[in-house]
């Protein structure tokens, strides 16, 4: 759910992917157009994070096993072309050497958690929970379909190719969890194509019955609805923090410093200043900022820099002996100044 709905790029590479293999599966067998619309959609989700790089082998061996090799060098033929062409235009838009650091250097020398692979195996099996219940619930609808020949259930079941990148994409979910600074967001992509995968076999099977659908649609909802209720009902009390760092910023640009919200700064006032997540990552990655540097991109008539309360402060990350929490101000409420 966080990963699907938050403002994150978790969320355009879950949909980018689930459009590339909805593209895939639903365009016409000779439709040019659309295995070139799919390696398009594939290959911007992979630039949106690379945990979704096993997409490009999922829809590769699905290509294969459902409609053969000439279908499948078409398919990678347009994913070249396309990969070629968006990794051009971002270095035309970054720079080459700024994509490279931020994207493979930096998260490459990010260690791995001690314990890492067991943690984040069972964290991955609590994610697929959902998704396993609704196969469970339909095991009968499941166990009547043919299972004997591979390649031919592949080639009668479209749905086949989201429960393939679920499962390719097992590695990299685990592995994106298990380093320093991982989080339970990666997990989500097998879990999220599982569950698009199950749905689309279940709709699609001639076994399927509505009310069976029905009776599990209301005991998920019974489960999901208090929750929901529950963090809207929180959130009315809270402040919309962002508003008031982007009216303040409109207000006084240059004035406040915000690391955790840096992007306030770039939509206000449109300046880019230091991220503390990117400090973090460099300080794990062993690559601390230079002083000159760090301050190379801080505001120039900068009076404060501040967090909201009841988040880490970050001030072992950020150089600033200047600066130190002495209060509160009043167009700010809570946050530390």
């Amino acid at each position: 759910r966080n990963a699907g709905f938050r403002i994150h790029a978790d969320a355009p590479a879950l949909g980018l992917g689930a459009l590339a293999c909805a593209l895939l599966v639903l365009r016409r067998k000779d439709s040019v157009l659309g295995i070139s619309m799919a390696a398009l959609a594939a290959v911007l989700s992979v630039w949106t994070k690379q945990v979704m790089v096993p997409l490009l082998a999922a829809m590769a061996v699905y290509l294969w096993a459902a409609e053969g090799n000439k279908v499948l060098r078409r398919y990678m033929g347009w994913v070249l072309f396309w990969g070629l062409f968006v990794s051009a235009l971002f270095i035309c838009m970054f720079g080459a050497e700024p994509l490279f650091i931020s994207m493979f250097y930096i998260p490459g020398r990010h260690a791995l958690r001690h314990g890492w692979f067991l943690d984040s195996v069972i964290k991955l099996s609590r994610e697929c929970i959902l998704p396993l219940t609704v196969a469970g619930a339909f095991f009968p609808v499941f166990k009547k379909m043919e299972w004997k020949n591979p390649v031919l259930f592949i080639r009668q079941n479209r749905w086949v190719l989201f429960l393939i990148t679920a499962l390719f994409l097992v590695p990299t979910s685990i592995l994106g969890n298990g380093k320093v600074g991982g989080s339970n967001n990666t997990l989500s992509y097998t879990g999220y194509f599982l569950l698009a995968g199950l749905t689309f076999a279940l709709v699609e099977s001639e076994n399927f019955e509505w009310r069976s659908a029905v009776f599990v649609l209301i005991v998920l909802l019974g489960i999901q609805i208090p929750s929901v209720y529950y963090r809207f009902h929180k959130l009315q009390k809270e402040k919309n923090y962002p508003q008031v760092v982007f009216d303040y910023v409109k207000k006084y640009p240059g004035k406040g410093y915000f690391p955790r919200l840096n992007a306030l700064n770039i939509m206000a006032d449109k300046k880019v200043y230091h991220s503390s997540f990117g400090m973090i990552d460099r300080s794990w990655a062993r690559l601390p900022v230079t002083q000159e540097h760090f301050r190379a991109h801080l505001p120039e008539r900068m009076d404060f820099w501040a967090f909201r309360e009841g988040t880490n402060d970050d001030k072992q990350y950020l150089d600033l002996p200047e600066f130190w929490f002495i209060t509160s101000d009043q167009e700010l409420p809570g946050f530390k100044v």
